[in-house]
């Protein structure tokens, strides 16, 4: 069992330091090192370097040791070089790849194996190999490319930040996906069931369901930051969204009462909805917003790609301390975000759980068209209608027979709220 790697860095840079994660617990500060896995299995390697004027950059990649712990015996995989404006990439994949197919971000495509590549535009681009091979394996691997100077935007300090990947085949187990700024060295996760781990991105099964407050607390040399996000755990949930929405806010930046929001949503996305919680909203990709006073507020940002898959993700801003809590979705009524202010109230659904029909009654205060959505607890848009309303009371019936059994979301108007199938 285990085996001997060579790792050789390929970093672009003046590089003075190197930092190694070999996902095993162990780390080297050598350029390239040579590492003894002791199992089989598949670990998350992860790179951190800083050159001499104060730069730092991090890189991971799955290294799989041993003869079957590969998954389906093929795995997309490359790395690439620049080369003057235009972009070398490489493919490294596993198995016997008989098809490539290349999506650069930047709405071409190629189906060579090693492709060259011309950006028009500097910019961030999430480029996508996609594989299959003699044996009908398919595999999918993407990175994140940087064009030009300062394209990304990374925080001054340490910044901790996950995203739950909640399992397609059990919803009560969850992957969180580490996703820090700030090179950590340590990583302290509070699953908020008694249950604690030191990995960099665990997976975690929850015995019952409920909603649980989990935090992760990262270190480095010289600084300490924790986030704590807001989970849901249920049984029976359908996990199908082929998207996510994502953001962290900077709060006191450029004013005391401003907060700058950057998104960190799937690739993919081309339009963005930010209701910021006092009645304003944005389009933008990456807003600043002006608060008027210290409250709290909840924010939500809700994402569509260009292949119509929408996500939404939230988080609480304490804007008394600076402080911020994410919500990965919003327990029993979120708030969602529409044109229309402040129109549709009193809404109430029955029965929950509901079978075949479900019955919403609310109270509107204009004669307007809105559009009805069914949303999956990971944020998938599944149905949607269009319902007149008069001004007064109102009660309209959704069929949700077809629906599966699982937890789910009414979004209606300005008003969301959940219901059990």
């Amino acid at each position: 069992q285990g085996d001997m790697v060579q790792f050789t860095d390929a970093s672009f840079g003046d590089v003075t330091a190197w930092y190694w994660n070999f996902g095993d617990s162990t780390t080297s500060t050598e350029q390239n090192p040579i590492h003894y896995f002791a199992q089989d299995g598949e670990y998350y390697v992860t790179l951190s370097i800083e050159t001499t004027d104060n730069c730092s950059s991090s890189f991971g990649m799955l290294v799989f040791i041993g003869d079957s712990i590969v998954p389906s015996q093929c795995e997309a995989m490359f790395r690439y070089d620049y080369q003057g404006d235009m972009v070398q990439f490489t493919d490294a994949s596993f198995g016997d790849v008989t098809a490539w197919y290349w999506n650069f971000g930047d709405s071409t495509t190629s189906t060579e194996q090693n492709p060259i590549h011309y950006f028009a535009q500097d910019g961030e681009y999430y480029v996508t190999l996609s594989i299959e091979t003699a044996d009908n394996c398919s595999s999918t691997f993407d990175m994140l490319v940087l064009i030009g100077d300062s394209t990304y935007w990374v925080p001054e300090d340490c910044m901790a930040i996950f995203y739950p990947v909640y399992s397609s085949e059990n919803s009560m187990e969850i992957v969180f996906e580490e996703m820090s700024f700030g090179n950590p060295t340590e990583w302290y996760w509070d699953f908020g069931d008694g249950q604690t781990s030191f990995e960099q991105s665990p997976s975690h099964l929850y015995n019952e369901a409920g909603t649980y407050v989990v935090t992760l607390t990262i270190t480095n040399d010289s600084c300490e930051n924790t986030l704590a996000m807001e989970i849901p755990v249920e049984e029976q949930v359908m996990n199908t969204t082929d998207c996510f929405a994502f953001f962290i806010p900077i709060i006191g930046t450029p004013t005391i009462n401003s907060v700058e929001f950057h998104d960190l949503s799937d690739e993919n996305v081309v339009s963005w909805n930010w209701n910021f919680g006092d009645s304003t909203q944005s389009t933008e990709q990456n807003p600043t917003h002006e608060y008027a006073q210290s409250e709290i507020y909840t924010v939500t940002l809700t994402t569509t790609t260009s292949d119509n898959c929408t996500a939404m993700f939230g988080m609480e801003i304490n804007m008394f301390d600076g402080s911020f809590q994410a919500i990965a979705y919003n327990g029993n009524q979120m708030t969602a975000i529409n044109d229309v202010q402040q129109v549709i109230e009193n809404m109430n659904i029955y029965p929950n759980p509901v079978k075949e029909n479900l019955t919403l009654n609310f109270t509107s205060d204009k004669n307007l068209n809105y559009e009805l959505e069914i949303i999956t607890i990971s944020g998938q848009v599944i149905k949607s209608q269009q319902i007149n309303s008069e001004i007064g009371n109102n009660s309209i019936r959704v069929n949700v027979e077809s629906l599966r059994q699982g937890v789910y979301f009414v979004k209606f108007g300005n008003q969301t709220l959940k219901f059990v199938k």
